[in-house]
């Protein structure tokens, strides 16, 4: 097990690259699948944010169970 980063690595243009080809290949995903593909080099609060603030996407729940589906 990785542990959890204390800062974030990966610069912005990376994870919205990263985003943006994961938003093409996942009908649905969570946070930490986010993060994961990531390799663990964000926080979870910066994963959080890059998520919520991409306007490709759509936010289901507001607990542990949140996910994320690409807008159609």
């Amino acid at each position: 097990n990785k542990k959890k980063p204390t800062r974030t690595i990966s610069q912005k243009n990376n994870r919205n690259n990263i985003l943006n080809q994961f938003i093409e290949q996942k009908k649905r995903f969570t946070v930490k699948d986010y993060i994961h593909e990531l390799d663990q080099a964000v926080t979870l609060r910066q994963a959080q944010r890059d998520l919520k603030n991409n306007i490709r996407l759509k936010k289901i729940g507001n607990t542990k169970g949140t996910f994320y589906i690409p807008k159609i």
